[in-house]
């Protein structure tokens, strides 16, 4: 890999040429090639993405100038991107419970309502 600027810390080369593949700037395209990767290769992009030291981070935090702005940090950014849809792809959130209840009450409702005036009989 070429490195096209020196302040690029290391960890953050090393994390980019390990997830790649996900170094994907389009949101659709990215979320699609986490959906569709083997659950432990996402799991060593979030444990590899949760063990990134402070130097990477500080990084993301302070970039260049646009116009001196690596490709690598654009490609890295989308790298934990993707890292943080698998956690949610890995651990999906619960349902709302209180959605739920809302939306079995309001079936039952409608089942009750058609039940006691099927349609068509007024």
């Amino acid at each position: 890999m070429q490195v096209t600027d020196a302040r690029i810390p290391p960890e953050a080369l090393a994390y980019l040429d390990e997830f790649r593949a996900f170094a994907i700037g389009d949101d659709y395209d990215r979320c699609d090639a986490v959906e569709n990767a083997p659950k432990e290769e996402l799991q060593r992009l979030v444990d590899a993405h949760d063990a990134l030291p402070e130097a990477v981070w500080e990084w993301l935090a302070n970039p260049p100038a646009p116009q001196d702005t690596p490709q690598e940090y654009y490609d890295v950014t989308d790298v934990i991107s993707a890292a943080e849809y698998a956690k949610a792809v890995l651990d999906p959130p619960p349902d709302d419970p209180a959605r739920t209840r809302a939306t079995i009450d309001g079936l039952m409702d409608l089942i009750r309502r058609q039940w006691e005036h099927p349609p068509g009989q007024g």
